[in-house]
């Protein structure tokens, strides 16, 4: 396997090699591992020791159980220049099976970052923070009112709330940028999540 650089880009003929730096490597494909970027804004909680699952793109039907190894301690663009910024995470398999599992094949893998059995979980965009801390804005008795709360695990757009808010509270969302907002706007109820899973 060709060794990539900093930028992703694979060893190609006409590159200047360094004395000492690494073309390519001959892989062990009796024990492989997922190499897997996380969305900045989605590996809040993200560690090593997490539960995961992969798919291979050539056969999404079967499931693959790994643990997470390695957590890159910054994020960075995939590509040079990006504007997005992802976490670079390194998968450790359970198991392999070099008749299916080739290097550099495609996956898609999800992370369990907690497994709660009961939760209150809101969209991101509901939630505001400022120097008085975290809150969101309820509807109460005599209109919104401004609740502290204190945060779980968030992932996906959402947001675990671990005090603060009880299942079906409603929430004021202003209805065109879709935050927070000290007045008018929708409302949206805080609704309990579904029971996380090793897959899910």
């Amino acid at each position: 396997m060709l060794e990539r650089g900093w930028d992703g880009t694979p060893t190609r003929s006409g590159d200047v090699a360094w004395p000492g730096s690494t073309l390519a490597r001959l892989p062990d494909v009796h024990r492989m591992q997922a190499e897997v970027w996380v969305l900045e804004a989605d590996a809040g909680g993200l560690e090593t020791g997490q539960a995961a699952t992969i798919r291979l793109e050539a056969s999404p039907a079967t499931e693959w159980a790994a643990t997470v190894e390695s957590v890159d301690p910054l994020a960075a663009p995939r590509q040079q220049g990006g504007p997005v910024e992802y976490f670079r995470c390194v998968l450790a398999l359970e198991t392999t099976d070099p008749g299916v599992m080739k290097p550099g094949a495609r996956v898609q893998a999800e992370i369990v970052i907690a497994d709660l059995e009961d939760a209150v979980v809101v969209p991101r965009y509901a939630i505001a923070t400022s120097d008085e801390g975290t809150t969101v804005l309820r509807e109460g008795p005599d209109g919104p009112e401004i609740v502290p709360v204190t945060l779980g695990p968030s992932a996906a757009g959402r947001g675990v709330v671990t005090d603060g808010l009880e299942a079906g509270d409603q929430l004021v969302i202003d209805a065109i940028n879709g935050r927070n907002a000290n007045g008018g706007g929708r409302s949206e109820p805080a609704a309990p999540a579904v029971t996380a899973s090793p897959g899910g």
